[in-house]
């Protein structure tokens, strides 16, 4: 396929989906779980069809897409209010008596001395449930209203315009369909692309609507406020020992240890803020700033020093990779960190695709903003994070004053041994 879905962009997918499909809500009364309950498993559904349609068959991704558009409408105008939410339900019986009368019709059409006695009490019993729920003589709801009311006037007009010629037998899709390639091999990704987000949209403002006005888990409140413990303990320390020398290299060494506190802090306020995606986004400069601060401390000549600290260019030479590579030949990190030989590379090879993905808005912050930041993830941000700001504390102390510092060391061992 010339036009395709990279495969680990397929994987990122359909793990959102399967945490869609797994996703248990809670945190409301029983008939909004019970609708979103239902909403989640319609979505979920449509998203197997995009896979397939995807995969073997345009006119079903087609569908599909179209389908998922209708349920991120849907989702959207239901939880606006308890009145739209209502109203959804009372389409049930609509939409019911509205079947039931097409099939009495077509039944009696093809089939005139057909016995309709059971669909005849059906439709009776629907009019009476409509009765009751107020909607005699409404009709079914309108997507294209309901997509005017939740601002997504254009997103309606342009996938439906585009899916129906897909999706019904027209002179292309009867003579051209078979033939998919050239520029028309495209849509399958299109529809591929726009049905995911329409899917995941739906699910994150599930989500949203859940948590609104709620705390942090308490899982992650703990981590933080562990977090916060470690920060308090090691600020406090390292506040009593003033740089060796007022040298080039030391004071480099003491932009960075700022840098680092300040990304490390503005982590730990985002996550409390519920800002997660921001904070996810700053991971990879608490990273980058923590290598960049011990290589420039243990090999950069006095040339790069300079050029950092006085030049209105200077950069630290080299790739991340080949620095933590170089790390690695005089930092052994604590007995209960694996790998041992590899600290450094086992950092970068675990944090860097993934801090960069985040960072510059690729597939994983992408799909994370749509279907939401679980906690497992942000708990491993928040320990890989504190990790790298400990770790580097201890470190420049020993490379800046050429030897231990038994607080800064006992916290490391402390923290390391210390299960959240």
């Amino acid at each position: 396929m010339a036009y395709q879905v990279s495969e680990a962009d397929l994987k990122i997918t359909d793990a959102a989906f399967e945490e869609i499909k797994n996703y248990n809500p809670n945190g409301a009364d029983d008939f909004t779980l019970g609708l979103l309950s239902v909403l989640l498993l319609a979505v979920s559904r449509e998203y197997e069809q995009l896979r397939n349609g995807y995969e073997k068959y345009t006119g079903l991704a087609g569908w599909a897409c179209r389908n998922l558009l209708e349920l991120d409408i849907f989702t959207k105008w239901i939880l606006q209010s308890p009145a739209n939410a209502k109203r959804f339900v009372a389409d049930l019986a609509i939409d019911g008596t509205e079947l039931f009368e097409s099939m009495r019709a077509w039944l009696l059409h093809y089939d005139p001395g057909s016995g309709t006695k059971e669909l005849d009490k059906t439709i009776r019993l629907g009019h009476e449930r409509r009765k009751v729920e107020g909607t005699t003589g409404k009709k079914h709801l309108e997507v294209r209203d309901l997509a005017d009311a939740v601002g997504m006037t254009a997103d309606y007009k342009r996938t439906m315009k585009l899916c129906s010629k897909l999706v019904h037998p027209t002179a292309w899709s009867v003579i051209s369909m078979r033939e998919e390639e050239g520029e028309y091999a495209a849509f399958r990704v299109i529809l591929f692309q726009s049905g995911s987000r329409f899917g995941l949209d739906a699910y994150n403002t599930i989500r949203e609507h859940l948590v609104k006005g709620k705390t942090m888990t308490p899982r992650i409140k703990n981590c933080v406020e562990q977090a916060r413990h470690y920060q308090h303990q090691i600020l406090q320390e390292i506040s009593k020992h003033q740089t060796a020398d007022n040298s080039d290299r030391s004071l480099v060494s003491t932009a960075y240890i700022k840098m680092v506190v300040g990304d490390y802090g503005a982590i730990l306020t985002l996550v409390e803020a519920e800002n997660p995606g921001a904070a996810f986004k700053l991971f990879r400069l608490l990273y980058e700033d923590v290598i960049n601060a011990l290589w420039v401390q243990a090999f950069a000549k006095p040339s790069i020093v300079k050029k950092l600290l006085h030049g209105k260019q200077g950069q630290v030479p080299g790739t991340m990779a080949t620095r933590t590579k170089k790390l690695d030949t005089i930092f052994v990190p604590p007995p209960n960190v694996q790998p041992a030989e590899t600290l450094f590379v086992d950092l970068q090879s675990k944090f860097w695709k993934a801090a960069c993905s985040y960072t510059h808005g690729g597939s994983l912050a992408i799909n994370r903003e749509l279907a939401g930041y679980d906690e497992q993830s942000a708990y491993e941000m928040l320990r890989s994070s504190t990790t790298l700001f400990v770790l580097l504390m201890d470190a420049m102390y020993k490379l800046h004053h050429g030897k231990k510092n038994d607080v800064l060391w006992g916290i490391a061992q402390t923290y390391f041994a210390e299960k959240w």
